[in-house]
């Protein structure tokens, strides 16, 4: 049992940094949180949760059945893939005066202008997306360990 234990544990890890490695070097993007060890341990803690959770198939490796898992992290790599902004859009800057700088006009509905001039960006949606990150990966915690304990 322990053993098994050990060889999911490190057929996560590996598999979790594969796939992250692929999506930062591959496709330019590190999930919809902006950090590559989100998405690690997004894609870690899934792998565990699956390769405890899910009907035992495919090939083994020392008593270990590793498909439900892999299938799992690519899955949801894919789709962590597709949710990530696909970058910054660069407007031209005129670094002399920023009331110069040309945007378009939606970037002005976000952004409130301080009483010096100088704008200052709405933070709610990176709070909300920071707190649902931690309560995703919270509640994936507890499903992988309560795999594991039962």
């Amino acid at each position: 049992m322990e053993n098994i234990l050990l060889v999911e544990v490190i057929f996560s890890l590996f598999v979790a940094a594969i796939i992250t490695g692929t999506l930062y070097i591959v496709f330019k993007t590190v999930g919809p949180w902006g950090r590559a060890w989100a998405v690690f341990l997004v894609l870690f803690l899934a792998m565990l949760a699956v390769s405890e959770w899910f009907v035992p198939v495919g090939p083994s490796a020392w008593g270990f059945y590793w498909l439900p898992g892999l299938l799992a992290a690519v899955i949801l790599g894919f789709l962590l893939a597709a949710t990530s902004p696909s970058g910054r859009k660069k407007f031209p800057r005129n670094d002399e005066d920023p009331r110069k700088t040309i945007r378009p006009e939606s970037y002005y509905s976000t952004h409130a202008a301080e009483p010096d001039g100088h704008e200052r960006g709405d933070d709610s949606g990176r709070v909300v997306t920071g707190t649902l990150f931690w309560i995703f990966v919270g509640l994936l915690g507890i499903v992988a360990v309560v795999g594991i304990i039962t």
